[in-house]
């Protein structure tokens, strides 16, 4: 800002002197009523330079910022686009590859099994766990398939509650899942299914399937499944 103004004050040095060195010859022949005359013209025009060169000035400054707007907006526009750019190619990875995924998991695998459910104890506070016994090790996490294998359980009407946090433990045949469920769900009937991503067959599923009653309080062990025994599977 003080290069501007140093710039605006020399520009009215240059402009301006040479008026008025011009008048202070012209003036020296001018009897004095033209001398007044003379100079309230020359304070006229003086006043109406610098009033022009102000606006000059201001107009270049507006014009300044009006361009550093634009810039900055469409640097703005060039990040969010190249942002959404990449995350759009990372989404597409991502996506290419479960399908590559998917294509590879043998869903035959489970034609006949007979899996089955065990209820370890449900404890106050805690998600609904389940265990899913598999004959001859779980698919895909205990036995050595190729592909990525999910499993997903949902619960209740329309599987309104559902969860992916099924896993492998090391126990022999079981697949542990725990589903976060509303307490009045304790010993009613509901519809069970257990899926594997990229299956179209549901894994396990039963219309009616009891659920437990809720015992005492949270941080009871999940992995004692002889409370409660369902043997319905798919079929």
């Amino acid at each position: 800002m003080k290069r501007r103004k140093g710039a605006f004050h020399l520009f009215l040095i240059v402009a301006i002197f040479p008026i008025i060195v011009a008048c202070g010859f012209v003036e020296a022949y001018l009897s004095p009523s033209e001398k007044q005359e003379f100079e309230e013209q020359r304070k006229m025009t003086l006043v109406a330079s610098i009033t022009q060169m102000a606006n000059v000035l201001a107009t270049n400054t507006q014009l300044a910022q009006e361009n550093a707007t634009e810039a900055a907006f469409q640097s703005m526009d060039a990040t969010v686009e190249a942002e959404f750019q990449a995350d759009a190619e990372a989404t597409a990875q991502v996506m290419t590859a479960t399908a590559e995924a998917k294509s590879t998991i043998d869903c035959s695998v489970f034609d006949g099994m007979e899996v089955e459910v065990a209820w370890p104890t449900w404890r106050k506070g805690d998600d609904l766990p389940i265990t899913f016994k598999f004959p001859g090790g779980v698919p895909g996490l205990e036995r050595d398939l190729p592909g990525v294998w999910h499993y997903e359980v949902g619960l209740g009407k329309d599987f309104k509650y559902g969860s992916q946090d099924c896993q492998y433990l090391g126990y022999y045949g079981k697949l542990h899942c725990h589903v976060p469920v509303p307490s009045d769900l304790s010993g009613s009937i509901q519809p069970l299914i257990l899926v594997v991503e990229g299956c179209d067959d549901p894994v396990y599923y039963d219309r009616n399937a009891g659920m437990p009653f809720i015992q005492g309080n949270g941080g009871g062990d999940d992995h004692h499944d002889d409370h409660h025994h369902d043997d319905h599977h798919d079929g």
